[in-house]
């Protein structure tokens, strides 16, 4: 039988704040309606910001349809009755470059510098959300929330939050709590990965892999000609190429979709996936 959680709609996305001690912690966005029986994790891209930051900016206010309150309410029109969870970036450097560096080591813009030696992004997510469930419950509900399937997306640079726990999935027999928290994972979901490094946008570590292709229900690729169509990052390509290959010689639960293929590459599109994305069809 579904879980389903009965809660008062929220009017509009909310804004809250998930500290940790060490560093300065998270802020997040939330949104549901009256009934949730999922959650939904949104780990943005570059430029995507607080919708009153991005109008003020003198460039990426061209964007600001896709701030992160935008974003909650576009993921919630493709899951229907979900939680969404949106993470803002740690850091954005010169207030465009996404780096999520609770989750993932990098450099200034973002770049990951991905680890095999801690559970440090699964580690930060299941502390994130044991904390949203306090203030989304309100006294009621934590349990059935703490029951609820999870599903994780990435858009762009967010996607090395995903990257990162593939890395980590090796690790996770030795943390019964984590390992429990991961079991809850229902698909994964990479909205045109890529970053301005060198390498990283897809994982193609085959121990990783074969880890991922048996604890990851369903694994989904969404890619436009913005990423794997750029002459200056030809390695995104490979790597996405690489990644679904081993997938698939997994035999992971991997679909894989090119949108606007016949259509020039321009980051209006790559946005628009956002949007365009069908997560039911495949």
């Amino acid at each position: 039988m579904e879980n389903k959680i009965y809660v008062q709609a929220l009017p509009d996305v909310v804004r809250t704040h998930v500290p940790l001690a060490e560093e300065n912690g998270n802020d997040v966005l939330y949104y549901h309606t009256n009934e949730i029986n999922q959650i939904v994790i949104v780990f943005p891209g570059d430029v995507q910001d607080f919708r009153d930051k991005m109008q003020a900016h003198r460039d990426n206010y061209v964007w600001k349809d896709f701030s992160l309150e935008d974003t909650a309410k576009i993921i919630y029109d493709h899951f229907e009755l979900a939680l969404v969870v949106v993470i803002r970036a740690s850091r954005l450097h010169l207030n465009t470059f996404a780096s999520y560096k609770n989750f993932v080591d990098g450099n200034l813009f973002g770049v990951p510098k991905y680890s095999n030696d801690s559970i440090k992004a699964i580690s930060r997510l299941h502390f994130v959300l044991q904390a949203l469930y306090k203030e989304v419950a309100n006294g009621e509900h934590e349990s059935l929330l703490n029951n609820l399937p999870i599903t994780l997306l990435g858009f762009s640079k967010g996607c090395v939050v995903l990257n990162q726990m593939l890395c980590e999935l090796p690790l996770l027999e030795k943390d019964q709590t984590l390992d429990v928290f991961f079991s809850r994972m229902s698909a994964f979901l990479w909205l045109d990965s890529g970053n301005c490094g060198q390498s990283g946008a897809y994982i193609v570590n085959e121990l990783c892999l074969s880890y991922a292709a048996r604890m990851i229900p369903k694994i989904y690729v969404y890619s436009t000609p913005y990423q794997i169509n750029d002459d200056s990052r030809p390695w995104i390509s490979i790597e996405r190429e690489k990644f679904i290959r081993l997938m698939k010689k997994k035999k992971a639960f991997l679909k894989e979709v090119v949108l606007f293929s016949d259509i020039p590459r321009s980051l209006e599109k790559h946005f628009l996936l956002l949007k365009e994305f069908s997560f039911t069809a495949v």
